[in-house]
């Protein structure tokens, strides 16, 4: 059994090893084969937009002296650009005792060759005497197409 086994492996081995000739491939498409070389073709499609900005319309806010137990508010307009009909969603990070209000939803541009004003409104409100503000708000603008 064992030596049966054993020829028909060398038998197939020697076979293998002999094989030449084309590579067939079927029911692929977009394949050609020529002689022993095969190829495939894959489509690609995209599209360039163009990038989204953010701006200010004040490059700092100062709240001033503010007692404790009270806030003091102020607007910033920001300055968005981007791909017309594209969705801008604006995020900013977190400070503590301020409070960011008016970004809460996606902003969807109106036009690529102007930019739009989004308001939002900045609170601070001081939790100890002595504390002082000195950071800095960073907003993101990004697609969310």
């Amino acid at each position: 059994m064992k030596k049966r086994i054993l020829l028909a492996m060398a038998i197939l081995s020697t076979s293998l090893l002999a094989a030449s000739g084309n590579i067939t491939v079927s029911g692929k498409p977009n394949t050609s084969i020529t002689g022993t070389t095969a190829t495939t073709d894959i489509s690609l499609t995209g599209r360039a937009v163009k990038a989204v900005t953010v701006g200010s319309d004040i490059p700092s806010v100062d709240f001033g002296t503010v007692m404790l137990g009270k806030t003091a508010t102020t607007s910033v307009g920001l300055i968005v650009g981007g791909e017309k009909d594209f969705k801008v969603q604006l995020s900013t990070n977190e400070i503590a005792n301020v409070v960011v209000t008016g970004l809460e939803n996606a902003v969807t541009l109106v036009s690529s060759d102007t930019t739009q004003e989004v308001p939002m409104t900045l609170a601070y409100t001081p939790t100890a005497t002595g504390e002082e503000l000195t950071t800095t708000l960073t907003v993101t603008a990004s697609y969310t197409d």
